[in-house]
């Protein structure tokens, strides 16, 4: 096996862990389905770019040894997408995975509190949580394009922000609360206008 081939399959076991930062729609108890069974566990974690930057390198130089050692010429899309300052990465891992003897394996996400306490599906994790996520990447080695994946291993949720389904979305332009007088400032308004028409006759 070459040296390039060993550095890459070295590279492609690494597990790490991502600086905190908010996540969105986090999938780690039951697979998201959107797309089809068995689905998949993600979570999609939110860095300022200067944090996120040596997580881009790594993406990149997977990507780049996986088009290297399967001699691809194309790149597919990579798992993050640079917002303005911010960057969104996204972290996944298969419901159901076909090992090579045949057998299907569940993995499961390992979800843990800032005191490495386990939390489970009684706990709504929702959007604007804080967590670091452990991961590991993978090329996509047979596939046509050349990339990478962030498997997602576990996460540590450090503050939380329970899911609360509403089904609405923000307006934008729209009413807001701060836009209405609590009713005593209106009583008191119209006392005193009360008394500005009284004092002009």
């Amino acid at each position: 096996m070459s040296n390039i081939l060993l550095t890459y399959t070295n590279m492609v076991k690494m597990t790490q862990v991502t600086p905190q930062g908010p996540c969105e729609w986090p999938h780690l108890f039951r697979p998201d389905t959107k797309f089809g069974t068995p689905g998949n566990y993600n979570i999609t974690l939110l860095l300022p770019k200067k944090d996120a930057e040596p997580l881009m390198q790594e993406i990149d130089a997977v990507a780049d040894r996986d088009a290297m050692v399967n001699d691809k010429k194309q790149r597919g899309n990579l798992p993050y997408k640079v917002e303005g300052d911010t960057v969104r990465i996204r972290f996944k891992q298969n419901a159901e995975i076909k090992m090579k003897n045949g057998e299907v394996r569940k993995p499961t996400i390992n979800v843990v509190d800032a005191t490495l306490q386990p939390i489970d599906s009684s706990v709504s994790i929702g959007n604007g949580s804080i967590v670091k996520i452990s991961y590991a990447t993978r090329g996509w080695g047979k596939a046509p394009s050349a990339g990478c994946s962030l498997d997602l291993i576990a996460v540590q949720v450090l503050e939380l922000k329970e899911y609360q389904n509403t089904g609405f979305e923000a307006v934008e332009g729209g009413f807001t609360v701060d836009s209405v007088k609590p009713a005593d400032e209106e009583i008191a308004e119209k006392e005193v206008t009360k008394e500005e028409e009284e004092g002009d006759f």
